[in-house]
């Protein structure tokens, strides 16, 4: 079994799931926008609409239906969780934020997108009478590489899809190792999981032509990628840019200086609103940023204000 897997003969995402049950597990609401963005017609059966998306054999889901389609993920595969980190350097010795995503493929997705832009820095570039913002990490390559190591991963392995977010750098990393020859990475494209593929393709958010690798080249030229016989990694150095704030503190604590100079009154609530954070977060970052200089609070506890010292 283990030599048929590894010589990938045996793909994970057309095996039948027995344990996954179309009526109890099935999300619903996230099948039909599946068929809206497909246009697949809402008058044809579900059942029928698996079937001809290669989602059931006879009347039974296979895996890749379950990935795509289940309410919690990690009721059936612990390890299609996507874990995602940031640290306070560039090492992983102190933990800053951390959420883990666990529900159907395309929303775990769209969310470690999002926590990896939310936690990395954009510039403000003026254009005419025009401000663009300008992130740090291109999300079109940042998409990219989440999305292949979602959909190319080895999902007999227990290991996770990781994202971790340094100071110096942001890695995407997951289980499975190369299906050819290292030299030919960008060049040629062998899938684990064809139909996962395939329905990801009908979503557009893949290419079957196996271009992913040279778009992020060229999206990110200085872009590395590590291979190993368990694991593959891109990584992607952060370029410095900043919106001005003092670069002595992470990106947590960038953030709510930043809000706070645009508004002084702000409360530690309304901080972790704004940056989805906890409040417990905020207070722990904010009483940091106090007690080594950046932050002060003048006034009255219930009037006063905050000011940015540096």
């Amino acid at each position: 079994m283990e030599i048929f897997q590894k010589e990938n003969h045996i793909k994970f995402d057309r095996k039948n799931n027995l344990e996954f049950d179309l009526k109890k597990d099935f999300d619903e609401k996230i099948f039909y926008s599946f068929c809206e963005r497909v246009n697949i017609p809402k008058s044809l059966s579900k059942t029928h609409i698996l079937k001809n998306v290669s989602l059931l054999t006879g009347m039974v889901p296979n895996n890749a239906c379950v990935l795509l389609f289940p309410y919690i993920v990690s009721k059936f595969f612990t390890n299609a969780v996507i874990s995602c980190v940031l640290y306070a350097g560039t090492s992983r010795f102190e933990i800053l934020d951390k959420k883990e995503f666990d529900s159907d493929f395309v929303s775990n997705f769209n969310n470690a997108v999002t926590f990896v832009m939310r936690n990395t820095r954009t510039s403000a570039i003026i254009k005419g009478r025009e401000r663009i913002e300008k992130p740090e990490i291109s999300q079109e390559a940042l998409r990219e590489a989440i999305i292949n190591a979602m959909v190319h991963r080895d999902y007999f392995s227990e290991g996770r899809v990781q994202i971790d977010i340094f100071s110096d750098r942001v890695e995407v990393s997951n289980p499975g190792n190369l299906l050819f020859d290292k030299k030919d990475l960008g060049e040629i494209s062998i899938s684990r999981n064809p139909v996962l593929v395939d329905c990801l393709h009908r979503l557009k958010y893949v290419e079957k032509i196996g271009s992913g690798i040279s778009r992020m080249k060229f999206l990110v030229p200085n872009i590395a990628f590590k291979t190993s016989s368990n694991w593959f990694r891109a990584i992607f150095p952060r370029d410095g840019v900043n919106d001005g704030v003092n670069d002595g503190v992470n990106e947590i604590q960038k953030a709510i200086l930043h809000e706070i100079k645009k508004n002084p009154k702000t409360t530690q609530i309304a901080l972790a609103k704004m940056l989805n954070k906890g409040t417990k977060t905020i207070e722990r970052h904010m009483t940091k940023l106090q007690r080594e200089g950046f932050l002060m609070r003048s006034g009255s506890p219930k009037t006063g204000y905050w000011k940015v010292l540096k």
